[in-house]
């Protein structure tokens, strides 16, 4: 089921029920209705009538498109079931390579996201096919300058207590967000938020922003239940939630969590939708692998790329890869600038020298990826004239020896556990800088937050993968923006990178090709002084039971709405 579609209005249809014996029974699936009058049709629409046995019915249609006459037809029917009706009991389960740490909706921003997709709600909606729709908001303006935004809210909309949805709710979530600080960069610029009434909300910027795409964002700008100011600390973590969106959180532990249908979701409930969702950790490729091929798992995802044809070769599995030419998932390498010897420019520039770009290219994700041209993916940021680094061991030898780096210095590199592919692409450059006499250990970590956020780590390369919470370049360069870095590990400061970015962010609002230039100079001055490495821009895959239906790959997150999937 595809969501926008359940944000437009329904076609009046007049139904007229002859019923032999005059008495109509209601069925909950789908039956076989034989249709012998003359029908005439303004569009497919999906109400369709039920019945447990066969029946001649009349349809009505208010406008006319086309004309069928006297046709017999089979019609399979969808039940659309009302708010607050029951639905029968489908469970579906997805695996995840790493546990769920935390579940408060504002500091989301990480593998908790794909809780945050299903049991809470944004303003607007980053759809995976259409872009950005309406969600909790029906629509919105802004002035001409674009520091003026003012959105209309949907009405008939309840948190999973009961309570209403207001714009009141809007100002408190945003507000919580900025003061816990953990993604209030994306809203920094809010200076006033002005309730007008209960479904419309002004805000004030103190410079232009894209803030319908910027509130798109998956990364901790869920709108939550003013009621939550009230709960203890720890709450979140006993396993509960404060969201409106089509699923509550019915029961929590880092390596599983449970969320159920909730009945009174403003979109309604069709029959195969699923009643219950289960999220279970499970960093072994392996395991994962024998779950979909068994039916314990609906969804896996990061399984290494050479398996995929034997899966699917089942019949009972399908693979979805998404296509890193229009895809916002890439991987680079982070360097630690104060840990010698990589406080040294040249020895920066020499092992990146020694990365083998066309290996890697070839032989990782199938041939899928293609070579990073900056550390945003190419198809979030045109890289116009940006330099590049190639694969030269000569070049990358004669910078170590004019650094004086001797035979067998040690580095050290992380990755994230369950990063199959990552892992394979890591052992490839280590080989190659053998050839130098560089010795780099790969380490695999349960979680590469732990070492982004540590100035005192002993790795000198973090090899990171990456998507937006929105799409914009500022999503991957923030990174280097010291004032609201994801990775201080990295020692990166330089105030007139911060500056540019600011300009950018405000350009971005009114011209995307001229804040598309700003972001290039910063990209460009981040490969002059070998600061990061960038590696790949690479599809993501997942695997799905044949039975899935309504499942869409999104261009630039793994994380799904469960609401739009259904069994078949």
């Amino acid at each position: 089921m595809n969501l926008s579609n359940k944000f437009r209005s329904t076609p009046k249809l007049l139904l007229l029920l002859l019923v032999v014996g005059g008495v109509l029974l209601a069925s909950c699936s789908p039956q076989v209705v034989e249709v012998e009058k003359e029908i005439v049709v303004t569009q497919i629409v999906k109400e369709e009538v039920v019945v447990e046995k066969e029946v001649k019915v009349e349809v009505i249609k208010e406008v006319s498109v086309e004309k069928i006459v006297e046709v017999e037809k089979i019609v399979e029917v969808e039940v659309v079931v009302e708010q607050g009706a029951d639905i029968t009991e489908n469970i579906g389960t997805m695996t995840l390579i790493m546990d769920v740490p935390q579940l408060d909706p504002h500091k989301m921003l990480s593998i908790d996201t794909i809780v945050g997709f299903n049991a809470y709600e944004w303003l607007v909606y980053s759809d995976p096919t259409e872009g950005l729709v309406p969600m909790l908001a029906t629509s919105w303006e802004s002035n001409a300058t674009g520091d003026e935004w003012t959105f209309h809210l949907r009405e008939g909309v309840t948190f999973h207590d009961g309570t209403p949805f207001t714009a009141e709710a809007v100002k408190f979530s945003y507000q919580r967000t900025i003061d816990l600080g953990m993604v209030s960069y994306q809203i920094d610029a809010i200076d006033e938020m002005e309730v007008i009434d209960d479904h419309t909300i002004r805000f004030g910027l103190s410079e232009p922003r894209n803030l319908p795409t910027i509130v798109s964002s998956y990364y901790g700008l869920y709108i939550a239940n003013p009621n939550l100011a009230d709960k203890p600390e720890g709450w979140y973590e006993e396993g509960n939630d404060s969201g409106t969106g089509p699923y509550y959180i019915e029961s929590y532990d880092p390596q599983r969590v449970v969320l159920s249908q909730y009945k009174d979701y403003w979109g309604g409930w069709e029959e195969g939708q699923f009643t219950t969702v289960v999220f279970e950790s499970v960093a072994d490729a392996a395991v994962r692998e024998q779950m979909i091929r068994s039916g314990e798992a609906d969804i896996i995802a990061k399984l290494p790329f050479e398996n995929h044809a034997a899966l699917e070769a089942t019949g009972d599995v399908k693979v979805i890869t998404s296509n890193a030419s229009v895809g916002g998932f890439n991987l680079f390498n982070l360097f630690q600038l104060d840990l010698p010897p990589f406080d040294d420019i040249r020895v920066r520039q020499a092992i990146s020298y020694a990365f083998p770009f066309g290996d890697v290219q070839a032989f990782s994700f199938s041939g899928l990826s293609r070579v990073a041209r900056s550390m945003v993916p190419s198809s979030f940021l045109p890289p116009g004239d940006l330099s590049t680094y190639s694969y030269d061991l000569e070049k990358a030898q004669s910078l170590l020896e004019a650094a004086g780096v001797e035979e067998g210095t040690e580095i050290k590199l992380a990755l994230r556990v369950g990063d199959e592919e990552v892992k394979q692409i890591s052992l490839l450059w280590q080989a190659e800088l053998a050839k130098i006499g560089i010795d780099m250990t790969v380490t695999e970590v349960a979680s590469e937050w732990g070492v982004m956020f540590n100035t005192d780590s002993e790795y000198h390369v973090l090899a990171k993968t990456w998507s937006p919470g929105y799409p914009s370049p500022y999503e991957w360069l923030i990174f280097y923006d010291s004032r609201n870095t994801f990775a201080p590990y990295t020692g990166f400061v330089r105030p007139e990178v911060d500056a540019l970015l600011d300009q950018a962010l405000s350009t971005e609002a009114v011209d995307k090709v001229g804040s598309d230039r700003i972001y290039r100079q910063v990209a460009q001055l981040l490969h002059d002084e070998a600061i990061m490495l960038p590696v790949m821009d690479f599809p993501f895959d997942y695997q799905i039971r044949s039975d899935l239906s309504g499942f869409r790959g999104h261009p630039f997150t793994w994380t799904g709405r469960w609401y739009e999937y259904s069994r078949e």
